[in-house]
């Protein structure tokens, strides 16, 4: 499956920090660390299944932690509707 920022939503990276703006519900997101790498990973429209292997690159974690957390935090997206899934 792949996953878009809607058009509603507009991002900013501040140092160490990526804030994230939904126009629609009016809410400021913030992600640092692992949560900022994966929002700027998937604003370059990276597909989700080379993430894992990024973020085991990246950070101490193993292959299958790394695809839980990513899971969650793509629903966790989906839920704030600041990512929606998209046709291939």
């Amino acid at each position: 499956m792949n996953y878009a920022i809607p058009g509603h939503v507009s991002y900013r990276r501040a140092g160490d920090e990526v804030f994230v703006y939904n126009r629609k519900s009016g809410r400021i997101y913030s992600f640092s660390d692992t949560g900022g790498f994966l929002w700027l990973r998937l604003a370059e429209g990276r597909a989700i299944s080379s993430l894992p292997e990024l973020i085991v690159d990246a950070y101490t974690i193993d292959n299958e932690t790394a695809k839980h957390d990513i899971e969650k935090f793509i629903s966790d997206l989906q839920d704030k509707e600041l990512l929606v899934s998209v046709d291939d």
